[in-house]
């Protein structure tokens, strides 16, 4: 859908379908310098409890990958610059493009109208696992999945 070029990393936001009518986006964010396998390892980087993918994988800065300033930025840009692997971070739903203006509104809707939020964040990012898996540019031998607070939960 749009991709943009930092100083160390590309970030393209995606969309795939995770079941009919449902599109979900998300940011992969990679390296720029060139990996001699061709293959790169990819980390699924669900979010927590923020304003989804966009907390996590803002317009890429140069202070982003200085060591000094490790503890202030999102974790994706480094982890796929220093490690040269892919992340990629869904919105999961009801957070990100798919917000309301009170996300605790949204798991309330969905228990009373007889759905099941967890079981939907799960099927979702199974659907995300399967998408990387399919990339000719990962190697599905070494994927991980990792976030915490609510990311952590979905992990």
């Amino acid at each position: 859908m749009e991709r943009q070029a930092g100083p160390y990393c590309i970030r393209e936001k995606i969309l795939i379908q995770t079941e009919p009518d449902i599109w979900l986006p998300m940011y992969l964010v990679r390296p720029k310098r060139v990996v001699e396998s061709g293959r790169l390892p990819a980390i699924l980087f669900p979010h927590g409890s923020c304003s989804g993918k966009l907390s996590f994988s803002p317009d890429e800065t140069e202070m982003m990958n200085d060591v000094s300033t490790f503890d202030q930025w999102p974790m994706p840009y480094q982890f796929a610059h220093q490690l040269g692997c892919m992340v990629l971070i869904p919105d999961r739903r009801g957070w990100g493009e798919w917000s309301e203006a009170n996300h605790g509104q949204r798991s309330q809707r969905a228990w009373q109208a007889g759905y099941n939020i967890i079981a939907m964040d799960m099927w979702d990012h199974v659907r995300v696992v399967d998408y990387l898996e399919q990339r000719p540019d990962v190697d599905a031998s070494r994927m991980v999945s990792m976030g915490s607070s609510g990311g952590g939960w979905v992990t």
